[in-house]
């Protein structure tokens, strides 16, 4: 039952992050959809090996919806951003496969590196986690960059045959999207921050350093 508690905070957490991003029921479905999509794969991948319910298989579908959303959303907006320039459905879709697909290919293998590494723990726990993680990792790619977009241009594209605009009025102007505003805000502080008092930020970073490092020293190291 926790696993079950988990997974519906997450999807409510993961809904209206993504209600507020995209600001569309199309675009939402697709996001919702995709993940729903992953995590059937991914319980098909555990029959298939035989792996038996564990107290660390119980997290994966949590950490495996917080982990697919990135893909989704990088996906859409990219997609959006390219319809603002070139707005050719198939032309853009093109280019935002090929240009976040890229950069998604390479994140989906590091983290599957990560993860496929556990497979030589002694331990069946940690082996069967980390190869259902990997799995539901590169799920989660093929889903979002090759299914959604394509069930995204068949829509768009019928939308354009019928002379309606594809894209919703609120991401019809570059950067008006009230998700996409509020974290462009979050990042320039940021970044005008580390320009303009780099040695403060340094500064900060090694105290919070040097304390964790000091507590860490206190975790034990027994199971």
């Amino acid at each position: 039952w926790i696993t079950g508690v988990l997974l519906i905070a997450a999807f409510i957490l993961i809904f209206i992050i993504l209600a507020i991003t995209f600001r569309s029921l199309r675009d939402l479905a697709l996001g919702v959809g995709g993940l729903f999509l992953t995590l059937m794969w991914v319980d098909g991948f555990e029959s298939v090996m035989g792996f038996a319910p564990t107290q660390m298989s119980q997290f994966i579908p949590v950490m495996l919806v917080g982990l697919a959303v990135d893909y989704v959303i990088h996906m859409i907006l990219r997609y959006r951003e390219e319809m603002l320039h070139c707005p050719e459905v198939a032309r853009a879709m093109r280019l935002a496969v090929l240009s976040v697909g890229s950069a998604l290919l390479l994140a989906t293998f590091t983290t599957m590196v990560g993860f496929t590494s556990n497979a030589v723990s002694p331990m069946s726990v940690l082996s069967d986690f980390g190869l259902t993680v990997a799995f539901g990792i590169l799920s989660a790619f093929l889903i979002f960059t090759l299914l959604v977009p394509s069930l995204k241009l068949l829509w768009d594209g019928r939308l354009v045959a019928r002379g309606k605009e594809p894209l919703p009025r609120s991401a019809r102007r570059e950067g008006d999207e009230a998700g996409v505003q509020l974290l462009d805000r979050f990042l320039t502080r940021g970044a005008l921050m580390a320009e303009r008092q780099p040695a403060a930020v340094l500064g900060v970073v090694a105290v919070i350093t040097l304390v964790m490092g000091s507590l860490a020293t206190g975790l034990s190291t027994e199971f």
